[in-house]
């Protein structure tokens, strides 16, 4: 059986990028449970990714290697299932993965818990914030 080639289709600039275990050790995983915030995960990968910076190879690069290692269970599911070679840059995957994990609904239950939050106590934004400082 033939193997299909990786979502990725990595720029030709005839460099390889090794990643080693301990970058990817420090990755941390997300499962796609209702608790997990997507925008946390990226931000805390973006963390581990700024602790390397390999010679002539790009951030985006090594984003788009190591991103593969931060996703288990049905977040992983969504990689296997975009088409051969259909990622070109670390936007694009970002992407995907944001709208598959971050959906309307969830976008439209915060909304909704914020509004309440305010038709409950009778203050706008701005005083609501302030009770925060």
């Amino acid at each position: 059986m033939n193997q299909q080639p990786l979502y990725i289709k990595f720029s030709n600039i005839g460099l390889t990028c090794e990643l080693k275990y301990g970058l990817i050790h420090l990755l941390l995983v997300f499962h796609s449970f209702a608790s997990e915030d997507p925008y946390k995960h990226f931000k805390e990968f973006y963390v581990v990714c700024s602790t390397i910076n390999p010679y002539r190879v790009t951030k985006g690069q090594i984003k788009l290697r190591a991103f593969l290692f931060s996703l288990t269970d049905k977040a992983n599911d969504l990689l296997y299932y975009l088409l051969s070679r259909s990622i070109t840059t670390w936007n694009n995957l970002k992407i995907k993965f944001l709208k598959k994990f971050f959906s309307t609904l969830k976008a439209g239950t915060i909304w909704k818990e914020i509004s309440e939050i305010f038709k409950n106590n009778g203050k706008t934004l701005y005083e609501y914030w302030e009770l925060f400082d």
